[in-house]
């Protein structure tokens, strides 16, 4: 299982240091962008590839999300955010198939196919504007 933790950003440090007691409302907030994001992750694995008109497999560039081949690398992505009672522990973008981390970061003989962390980067602000929406600053 590969997991992104959004835990290694200053935003979550901050998050982490407050450890916010969150309403009802406030949770649905927290819960409602987190989909959101999980949505924007699956998007960006949903490229086609498959088999280009000279029989070779349609591929990613170099620093470009993977293609989308089987779909085990999309249907396995999604997003967590764990409690410890109403306070946020931390949310992580995970994925669960064992090549996830080699498109991730790369191995010795390919270049990474990164997909959690331009997502994470992406939805860092996502993630921002609504703890705003809830009346929480970070800075």
């Amino acid at each position: 299982m590969l997991t992104c933790n959004i835990k290694q950003d200053i935003f979550v440090k901050q998050l982490q240091k407050k450890r916010w007691q969150l309403n009802d409302a406030q949770r649905k907030v927290v819960e409602n962008t987190a989909r959101m994001a999980e949505v924007y992750l699956k998007q960006i694995l949903s490229v086609p590839g498959g088999i280009g008109p000279d029989g070779k497999t349609i591929r990613s560039a170099p620093g470009q999300p993977p293609r989308l081949q089987s779909g085990r690398l999309q249907a396995n992505a999604g997003t967590k955010v764990h409690y410890s009672g109403n306070k946020i522990k931390f949310a992580a973008f995970v994925n669960h198939v064992p090549y996830a981390a080699h498109l991730e970061f790369g191995t010795a003989k390919m270049a990474a196919r990164p997909f959690l962390r331009p997502t994470l980067n992406k939805c860092l602000e996502l993630f921002k504007g609504s703890f705003r929406k809830i009346g929480r600053s970070f800075l």
